[in-house]
This record gives structure tokens, sequence and C-alpha cells, in this order.
């Protein structure tokens, strides 16, 4: 069980020494903190003094003031416990205005304790958490700020009031019986407090006892000191650090009795360290746990953030490599779209070289058409002129007979159709050739327009790619498009030589007149 989770039973005692004057004016001021339940200005200052101070719950404190008489009852304002006090330690309000105990016994000593003030606090048995009720303050009354989040601490408070009342007077009981030696006349007031951050009273009390004479006088060292006449076991004088000890002892298995309190030592029953100091003390210890929280959220938050680091510069190494391959693809890819788009423009000179070439032989083919179809009109011209000058054989030519001047007439016909032949062979050759070279500028069309489509069919990734790089405005796949575009307004049918005269036309127009009959 952690030390959080137990019940500590203790108290925490200081004392005032009687100085110069007395000490009525701090007891009273002491009193008025403590015991502000009796007064509404006293509880609203205390509350706007005290942040842990609930004031809504301030009236459950129920101050009380020993009646004289072996008990306690009710106090109806601080006076009351003022004044009881003054009974028992003096006010030099006297015949003689001595500063003496109750005024008429032994002198006091500006040094000697007079006053005791104890604190006993509830175990945390007896109490309810609240966790998250106070925000912490620090040292210059601003709370205490971790991650952004003020830092929260718990208020406890008991479980029942009126078992936490029982406890509160039973150890009071045990301080009059087993502390004070002056028994439980020497407790002035006791002041419960249930509105602050843990329920806890307060318990003021004089270090008077009776003496031989049975006259009180000043017995502080022998509650508090070293006193010749207080021993331990071992029979030697007991000192007051081994006192206190042994009170807080004591006081654990007296309240074990009836509670669940935890009987070894607790670290503050050992402390001289008042409720206020303990109290900044815890505060202090708090503000340390949720900056250690802090920092411990913090470090694991910077070694999140370093992982996250970690891994995004990995994958952008990773990214790296993979855009150092892609360039090399692209650069790999441009290169290879430059070498077609020359070779493209090469196939494109050389398509309209090679056009130009068929044109030219187109050109000359015609003109050889036209000028072996003059010659072949000049021979019909000869070949008409030779049979209007072929006569027959009449009486005016007697030694030329009709079969020789036949003769003669289908000789030179002959002559002149084998001439006719040949030149119609002539034109049949250069017609095929002709024939041949269109298509062969046929073919070099359909082999320029393959390559055309398939440099239009650019693979996306290439297009992609030229679309992001442009070149003055204008993305490298415009300019291609652009290119196809010109080549096909450029590229017209080449003139077929179908539109010459067919062998059947030709020879029609070779045909020889028919001799005259």
């Amino acid at each position: 069980m952690s030390d959080e989770a137990k019940g500590r039973a203790g108290f925490n005692a200081r004392h005032l020494r009687h100085g110069a004057t007395g000490t009525e004016s701090d007891r009273r001021s002491i009193l008025k903190e403590a015991m502000r339940d009796l007064n509404d200005w006293d509880a609203d200052f205390y509350a706007n003094k005290n942040p842990n101070i609930v004031r809504e719950e301030t009236h459950l404190n129920k101050s009380l003031v020993n009646d004289g008489q072996g008990g306690f009852r009710h106090a109806k304002d601080v006076d009351e416990v003022v004044e009881y006090g003054n009974a028992r330690i003096g006010t030099c309000d006297n015949d003689k205005g001595e500063d003496r105990v109750t005024d008429t016994g032994r002198k006091w000593r500006s040094d000697s304790f007079e006053t005791s003030l104890f604190v006993v606090s509830l175990p945390r048995t007896l109490c309810t958490e609240i966790k998250d009720f106070y925000p912490v303050i620090d040292e210059r009354g601003e709370p205490v700020v971790a991650d952004g989040e003020p830092v929260m601490r718990s208020r406890w408070v008991a479980r029942d009031i009126d078992e936490a009342r029982e406890y509160f007077m039973r150890a009071a009981g045990f301080l009059g019986s087993n502390v004070l030696t002056g028994g439980t006349d020497a407790i002035h007031g006791i002041a419960p407090n249930f509105d602050e951050a843990y329920p806890h009273v307060q318990i003021m009390a004089d270090t008077l006892g009776p003496g031989d004479d049975g006259a009180l006088r000043c017995d502080a060292s022998r509650m508090w000191g070293s006193h010749r006449d207080v021993r331990d076991a071992s029979g030697r004088q007991e000192s007051g650090k081994a006192k206190l000890s042994r009170y807080q002892r004591e006081l654990r298995e007296h309240m074990a009795q009836w509670y669940d309190v935890e009987l070894e030592t607790a670290h503050r029953s050992k402390s001289s360290h008042s409720r206020e100091e303990w109290a900044r003390i815890k505060d202090r210890e708090q503000i340390a746990k949720a900056l250690r929280q802090s920092a411990t959220r913090k470090r694991e938050l910077i070694d999140s953030e370093g992982k996250r680091v970690q891994d995004r510069e990995e994958e952008i190494d990773e990214r790296a490599g993979k855009v150092r391959v892609r360039q090399a693809k692209l650069a790999k890819r441009e290169a290879e779209v430059t070498a077609r788009e020359r070779a493209a423009t090469l196939e494109a000179q050389r398509v309209a070289e090679e056009r130009a070439r068929v044109a030219e032989r187109e050109a000359d083919v015609e003109a050889r058409i036209k000028a072996y179809r003059r010659e072949i009109a000049v021979q019909d011209r000869h070949i008409r002129e030779i049979a209007a000058d072929v006569r027959l054989p009449t009486a005016a030519d007697p030694e030329v007979g009709l079969a020789t001047q036949a003769v003669l007439v289908v000789r030179e016909i002959a002559r002149r159709a084998d001439q006719a032949r040949k030149v119609e062979g002539r034109a049949k050759r250069h017609e095929e050739e002709a024939r041949q070279s269109a298509e062969s500028a046929k073919q070099l069309e359909n082999d320029a327009q393959v390559r055309v489509n398939e440099l239009a069919e650019t693979p996306p990734f290439w297009q992609q790619f030229a679309d992001n790089h442009q070149s003055n405005g204008v993305t490298m796949t415009e300019k291609f498009h652009k290119f196809v575009e010109h080549e096909k307004k450029k590229r017209e049918p080449l003139k077929s030589v179908s539109s010459l005269k067919s062998p059947s036309a030709r020879q029609k127009s070779l045909q020889w007149p028919k001799p005259p009959q």
C-alpha cells in the first residue's frame, strides 16, 4: 500500500515564547484564523487570503472552548478562548503590574515556551478524495501550468463528519493525558477545520503544569526538552527529540484502538515543519511530480517525433531514389523522343525529296509520252501522205506494173508499222517505269504515314512528361502535333499515272488508215 493510501496518526507541534509582554496578540491572531467559523468577517477575510478554504463549508468547523470543568463547549467568539488562556498565563494586569503566571505565580522568563499549537490531521482512511479540485499555486501566487494545462491537486474531505469530530476529540484527550503536564485544563480551545484541502484540527494549549506546591508554573522543559526528572526505559535522561518520537508512537498506538491507522513512523511525524510549511512542501512535491510527468510526456513526444522524422527521412530518401530512377527514365525517354523527332524530320525530308523526284519523273514520263505521241502522229501523217502518193498503175506508167506498186506500198507500210511498234514499245516501257515509280512513291508515303502515326501515338507517360516540360510556352506534344498536321497538309496524293491513256486507247491512236480500195 502506498503512503498516499495509508492512514497516518500523528501531530505537528510548534511553540510560542512568552517574550517581553506575553503572547496575547499572537494567540488572538492565530485563533481568529483557526476559529473563523465564529465570525463571518473573519471567515470571508481568510477565505480570500487562503485559496484552500472553501467558504461554503466553514460553518462545519464548530470551534470549542474549555469550559473550565474538564470538558469543552461551543465557543461564542475568540475572546472566550483568549480570556481562558489569559487566566492561566497571566496578563500583567495586576496590582503590582508584574508578569507572573496567573498574575500571582512565578515570574515569566521571556525565552520560555508559553503556548503550544498542535495540528492533528484526519487519516486518509477516514477521508474521501476529490481529484483535481485545486490548482497548484507557485510561490508568486500564480497557477502552475504544465503542457498548457494547470497542475491540479486533490482535496480530501471527511467521509463522516461525526466520526471525524470523535477522532479529533480523542486526539485532544491523548494530548491532555499523555503530553501536557497541565492535563486537559491546559487546552484553551479546539478548532476543527473541515473547509480546507485536508480535514484537521488546531489545538491551542499552554505549557503550564502544577508544581510541588500545586501552583502553576512553566513546565515546557519537562514536556518538550530534556528534564532531569524525565528518563527513558534505560534510566537515561530523555531528550526532547526522543520525547517527541515517543509521543508520536504512543498517539498511533492509542488511535489504532478505534481506527485503521499504520503503526510505523510517518515521515512527517519526525519533521518540525508547520502545517503551512508542510502544505507548501506537498504543493512543491505535486509541482515536481507534474513537471516530471510533463517532462516524461515531452520526452515521449520528442522520441515519437524523432522516430516520425526518421521515418519521414527514410521515406524521403526512398522517394528521392525513385525520383532519380524516374528522372533517368524520363531523360532516356526524352532522348528517345528527341531521336524519334529527328528521325521523323529526316523521314519527312526524305519523303519530300522522294515526292519531288517522283513528280520530276512523272513530268519526264508525261513529256516523253507527249513526245512519243507527237512522233506517232508524225508517223501517221507520213503514212497517210505515203498512202496518198501511192497510185495505181496507169497507161502513163507502163514500166511499173500494178503488182510492183502494191509490193512497194506494202513494204513501206510494214516499215512504218515496225517503227510505230518500236515507238509504242518504248512508250509502254516508259509507262511501266512511271507505274513502278508511282507504286514506290505510294509505298514511301505509306511508310511515312506509319512513322507519323507511331510518333503521334507516343505513350501517355512521355506525353505527361512532355506536357510538363514546356519550351517557350509550347509543350513538346503540341510541337509534335503541329508538325504532324503540317506534314498532313503538305502531303497531297501523288498524281497517279492511271490518267494516262490505256494501251487500247493508244492502240486506237496508232491505227493506220485503211489503204485505198
